[in-house]
């Protein structure tokens, strides 16, 4: 939704964007030529998070990696119980940043048991 697009639709009265980002919308010219705004919040609050720490498991544990393997049989033709062929992390000790103060970011770190440090937290 650029300054082309939105030229083409002198009738338009809402733009909803159903994702964590705006960055599609030419912002400064829908402020300059509406009266109103909107601005869906808390969307994806729980479920971004969330999906962080599924990622991040899946990052440590290397579940994509195994997953392949067992799919490719792998496993079944290991000659013992357990199968090794990838590093097995723990989130122990691990360290990770996140950039951003907005309301995902900081329900992230709650999440983690973190608390958020920064302009208005």
């Amino acid at each position: 939704m650029r300054e082309e697009t939105l030229a083409r639709l002198p009738n338009l009265k809402l733009i909803a964007v159903a994702a964590t980002g705006t960055d599609v919308v030419d912002k400064d010219l829908c402020e300059s030529a509406w009266d109103y705004r909107l601005q869906h919040r808390n969307y994806a609050f729980n479920t971004v998070p969330e999906h962080v720490f599924a990622l991040a498991f899946a990052l440590r544990r290397n579940i994509v990696a195994y997953r392949d393997d067992v799919r490719a049989g792998r496993w079944q033709e290991c000659d013992q119980f357990c199968f090794f062929d990838h590093p097995i992390n723990d989130m122990r000790g691990s360290t990770l940043g996140i950039v951003g103060y907005g309301a995902i970011a900081v329900a992230r770190a709650h999440r983690g048991g973190l608390r958020p440090q920064g302009a208005g937290l």
